[in-house]
């Protein structure tokens, strides 16, 4: 497996940030159509509830809230997994994308409970809600921040190999 210099982390820095904040916004806007169906469904189950929405209901307020609020919640899990792969390179100077990789998931996925942590403390938090959730958060900040960095890693190995 080839080696990436873990000195150069420096210029992984914008771009990691920036398809972090990508893959964020589409995180959001995802879970807000979740949302947006789930209550469709209860609309249609419960007229009565529905009345109370006033006419057409939520419908794409949703999607259009998560988009936001997915870039803003992609900042712990990005700043994870960079403080991750930092930490690897002190460690090993000359690490396999792999390795990377897996060292940004762990720093994404570290991160990504440590905010879970921090909303458990919330007055009047839903205890089983918020680790729910935040256990969906932690798993899918871990799997994306792997993803990211190993195709970042090897489109910047590709890039300086031909260059």
């Amino acid at each position: 497996m080839p080696k990436t210099a873990g000195q150069k982390l420096g210029s992984l820095l914008l771009p990691l940030y920036l398809l972090a904040v990508l893959a964020g916004m589409a995180t959001g806007a995802a879970v807000g159509a979740v949302l947006s169906a789930i209550s469709a469904v209860q609309r249609a189950m419960d007229p009565d509830l529905a009345a109370t929405w006033g006419p057409g209901g939520v419908g794409l307020i949703p999607i259009l809230v998560g988009v936001p609020v997915g870039a803003g919640m992609a900042l712990a899990p990005a700043t994870g997994a960079v403080a991750g792969l930092f930490v690897q390179a002190w460690n090993s100077p000359f690490p396999s994308v792999r390795s990377q990789a897996r060292a940004a998931a762990w720093g994404a996925g570290l991160a990504s409970v440590l905010l879970t942590c921090g909303a458990l403390f919330m007055d009047g938090a839903n205890v089983p809600a918020i680790i729910a959730a935040g256990a969906a958060y932690a798993l899918v900040s871990f799997y994306l921040a792997s993803a990211i960095t190993s195709r970042l890693l090897r489109y910047r190995e590709s890039r300086d190999a031909t260059g």
